[in-house]
């Protein structure tokens, strides 16, 4: 009777965490097969609080940037899992996210437990071509805005004959005059930038003091 109160307390804590941002849910999946569910065995477990920080902060409200998970106690001593990736909360982003193990298979070989995992995360990557992708590419089909008037439209960059250069794919809406170009992103929006190609401060700031010297020379 104690664990099954003990269960339900730590079920409505982890609930309460969970709402408020300060927990985080994990759920390991097996290589091997569940027989009840005919997909990988599931494990489930919870980081419900943070320490406070002694010097540098490593957690912010909107997300994180997860380097690995690493679980000890297994036969293999540790077992790591390489995620150098940025998790967001689920306020922002409900979606799970899949970081697999160390450890590289062959599409024949792929343990059965993971394979559905694999395929999901797979087509995941590729995106549905209604967002931006840095997985996915594109032609330059944004260079001119068509919209404006002739004086504005310019020639599309890339397709079969020259394929590159390429751009990154995004999910904007095509021009109204015509349909095979991409509307452009005008000021005061801005392009994305994929997070890992993203200048830091110290960068950006000597990108735009050589930027304004350029101007300055001409």
């Amino acid at each position: 009777m104690k664990e099954t109160i003990s269960e339900k307390v730590g079920d409505v804590w982890e609930s309460y965490m969970n709402r408020f941002g300060q927990g985080m849910h994990l759920q390991l999946i097996s290589e091997e097969i569940d027989p009840v569910t005919g997909s990988g065995k599931m494990f489930e477990t919870s980081v419900h609080s943070w320490s406070e920080p002694s010097e540098h902060p490593y957690a912010v409200e909107h997300e994180l940037h997860l380097v690995d998970i690493v679980f000890h106690g297994f036969k293999d001593d540790l077992i790591r899992f390489p995620a150098n990736t940025w998790i967001h909360s689920q306020k922002d982003n409900p979606e799970s996210r899949i970081i697999f193990k160390n450890q590289a298979y062959l599409p024949s070989e792929t343990p059965l437990g993971i394979k559905d995992l694999r395929c999901e995360d797979l087509l995941s990557f590729r995106g549905s071509g209604k967002h931006e992708r840095i997985y996915d590419y594109d032609v330059y089909n944004d260079l001119g805005n068509p919209d404006k008037g002739e004086d504005f439209v310019r020639k599309l960059l890339g397709g079969e004959k020259r394929p590159y250069p390429r751009r990154c794919r995004t999910g904007r809406p095509p021009t109204r005059k015509d349909p095979f170009f991409e509307t452009r992103i005008e000021p005061p929006n801005q392009f994305y930038v994929p997070r890992d190609e993203n200048f830091e401060e110290v960068k950006q700031k000597s990108f735009s003091s050589s930027r304004l010297k350029g101007l300055l020379h001409s």
